[in-house]
């Protein structure tokens, strides 16, 4: 009867110590990504961990990503937890079918929420402007909208005329240049200030049309 208690007694004790490590590991997660991840258990990697009121959790993880750790310090104690669970992630899909070369608009597609143990690279769109793409490919109605089926849009051409600035400190300097580089929004190309034969300058593409001036 006795060893019965005791393992009733043990049941309990390790399950409260469990809901307050989940509810630990719950609070860095909100903190760091809010609603996007959806916890759904937690795994000890060695052994269980005593909780005190003075243990820390550290979370190993980026967003979209498969791997999942997290580490709770005990003094100069530090346990390994896998962490099980789902991100949260939003696919385009085509309204209608969409012709090769055509410039992306918003409203061409319907937006649908996922949840997964990883977000694929080719599927995270929104880091991206929509109408600085055009497709590569033909894409059929109720197509997922993929990475590898766009491609950027030019923001500048060769040969065009760009409005170029610099900057240092509270000096600014605006004026236009020839663009001697086809460049896309992110990217540097060689520009010459209008009229000139030189000096080329090297430039990073800011926006359609415009650039800053690195030197």
């Amino acid at each position: 009867m006795l060893v019965l208690w005791m393992l009733i007694l043990f049941s309990v004790v390790y399950g409260e110590q469990q809901d307050i490590l989940r509810e630990r590991v719950l609070s860095e997660i909100k903190r760091k990504f809010g609603d996007d991840f959806r916890l759904t258990g937690v795994r000890y990697y060695d052994e269980i961990p005593q909780i005190t009121d003075g243990g820390s959790v550290y979370l190993d993880m980026e967003y979209g990503r498969g791997k999942m750790l997290a580490y709770l310090v005990v003094g100069d104690r530090r346990y390994t937890l896998i962490l099980d669970g789902l991100w949260r992630y939003t696919v385009l899909i085509a309204k209608e079918d969409i012709p090769k070369g055509r410039v992306l608009k918003p409203d061409m597609f319907y937006k649908e929420e996922r949840w997964g143990r990883s977000v694929p690279s080719d599927l995270r769109l929104e880091d991206i402007h929509l109408s600085q793409y055009i497709t590569s490919t033909f894409i059929p109605k109720g197509s997922i909208i993929r990475r590898s089926l766009l491609k950027p849009i030019p923001a500048v051409e060769i040969g065009q005329t760009v409005e170029a600035f610099y900057t240092s400190g509270n000096l600014e300097l605006k004026f236009h240049a020839r663009s001697l580089d086809r460049g896309y929004i992110g990217k540097t190309v060689r520009v010459l200030p209008e009229g000139k034969k030189n000096p080329i300058l090297r430039a990073k593409v800011i926006a359609p049309g415009k650039v800053q001036i690195l030197y």
